[in-house]
């Protein structure tokens, strides 16, 4: 859907005229799939390897839909049919998302904060005790 220059307020309203946002790849949606996720639209998304590859996937895991992010184009196409087909279990997506929206950490500036402040203290622990860099989880 294309759409005319207007406020922010319209823009995100326009969101709502959509069931489903799918993601492209390798490069996936940044700011827009932020503004989907806050209007309240689903999206669906295949990770890649790069930063650009995975960033909505890192907000369907930080707004706790981790059920939307695919490996495969195969899951990602199984994933959207199954969702276009099955109204009963997009609605059941749509309403985790606006549950999640201000209680998990991809909207909750505190929640995230924190978060964030976690995982830079067990990265400087994690090198005052000398060792390699490691991966590092946050609480969910």
């Amino acid at each position: 859907m294309f759409a005319k220059n207007v406020s922010h307020e319209k823009y995100l309203s326009q969101f709502h005229q959509a069931d489903l946002f799918l993601d492209t790849f390798p490069y996936s949606a940044g700011a827009t799939a932020s503004n989907a996720l806050w209007a309240g639209l689903p999206i669906v998304t295949k990770s890649g390897q790069s930063y650009t590859a995975r960033m909505a996937g890192s907000m369907l895991n930080a707004i706790g839909l981790p059920e939307l992010i695919t490996e495969t184009e195969q899951d990602y196409e199984a994933l959207i049919l199954e969702l276009a087909t099955n109204p009963i279990k997009l609605t059941e997506i749509k309403e985790k998302l606006a549950t999640n929206r201000l209680t998990q950490p991809l909207f909750n500036t505190e929640l995230y904060t924190k978060h964030l402040e976690n995982g830079y203290q067990q990265a400087y622990q994690n090198y005052f005790d000398g060792n390699l860099p490691q991966t590092i989880i946050v609480p969910k």
